[in-house]
């Protein structure tokens, strides 16, 4: 895979939740109070302020989101405006979506239907933390014990974990959890498919085409199927969201948006616009200032050529 750094944004503020949408026309992103959309280029389509405290997202069909906040859920088109807002007596600790909205409160998973606004309401005997979908329904697990639910709320299947669960997601019939150093992947009815450790602890997972797997010093893409280690990226990364062939990974409060270039090499012209007026330069890396005076205000151009036969791809350092 020949990843690539096309651009990085700086938000203002300390970023806890990136997606990509499922129509790939952008990337969302969420701080305490606001939550922004930028497309593939970098540029900042819509800013929607939130009124109480952010809480996660779900992208929906046709380029619309879901936002969860401490006193509803806000259902966002793909311009930024409000389609509509609901009001919840109970706090949503986690919210997500495949043809249904499921929002997590307390020991309940909230099943919501688009169509007619009518809510399933499912009582669990546990409190979960984590909550994704999958072709079957909604996942819902918490460091202990993992439930598939239906559409409906009827439970599928329940297992206590052999070891404790630090996040989960779903993509298609499976499920992948973080689970100490490593990450296992479970199959439709919750047996164990795989799973793969790492030299350090994962922050994070994120699930499309492939997985992507943040751990405490780089980000590393996994093929889902066979666990083959597809590409790396060093760095200290928070969070990252994966789709067809791009991911966006979080410093803080810094959004790096990378993608898959096939036989394209990327190349960065800066040229210096700080007051020592140092020129003009070529690197093979992503740079956000000067390399010879260290001036944060420069003009960077991205430049692509074809990759000649037997050329070297080699990992880059997105620090």
């Amino acid at each position: 895979m020949n990843f690539a750094t096309l651009w990085e944004r700086e938000v203002g503020d300390t970023v806890l939740k990136v997606s990509f949408l499922r129509d790939q026309s952008g990337v969302v992103v969420a701080s305490e109070r606001v939550v922004r959309m930028f497309d593939f280029e970098g540029e900042k389509l819509w800013r929607y302020a939130l009124e109480s405290a952010f809480r996660d997202l779900a992208p929906l069909p046709e380029g619309r989101c879901v936002v969860a906040c401490r006193d509803g859920l806000i259902f966002l088109r793909l311009e930024g405006n409000v389609e509509k807002e609901t009001r919840l007596d109970k706090e949503p600790k986690a919210v997500a979506a495949n043809g249904k909205t499921g929002f997590l409160a307390n020991s309940e998973l909230h099943i919501l239907d688009p169509g007619d606004d009518s809510v399933v309401r499912a009582v669990l005997d546990f409190e979960p933390e984590f909550l994704a979908c999958n072709d079957y329904g909604f996942i819902v697990a918490d460091r202990d014990s993992i439930e598939s639910l239906g559409t409906t709320g009827g439970s599928r299947w329940k297992k206590v974990l052999d070891t404790p669960a630090s996040s989960t997601v779903a993509e298609g019939p499976s499920i992948y959890l973080i689970v100490g150093d490593g990450v296992q992947k479970l199959d439709s009815k919750g047996e164990e498919a795989w799973k793969e450790d790492f030299q350090s602890p994962v922050k994070q997972i994120d699930i499309g085409e492939s997985l992507l797997v943040v751990l405490e010093n780089e980000a590393v893409i996994l093929d889902n199927k066979s666990r083959d280690r597809l590409w790396k990226v060093k760095g200290e990364f928070v969070l990252g969201s994966v789709c067809k062939d791009a991911f966006a990974l979080v410093k803080e409060k810094t959004v790096i948006f990378m993608k898959e270039m096939g036989d394209e090499e990327v190349f960065y012209e800066i040229m210096c616009r700080g007051s020592e007026k140092c020129g003009s330069f070529v690197s093979s890396r992503f740079l956000r200032r000067c390399p010879k005076c260290g001036a944060e205000k420069i003009i960077l151009r991205i430049v692509k050529k074809k990759l000649t036969a037997g050329g070297d791809k080699e990992v880059r350092d997105a620090r």
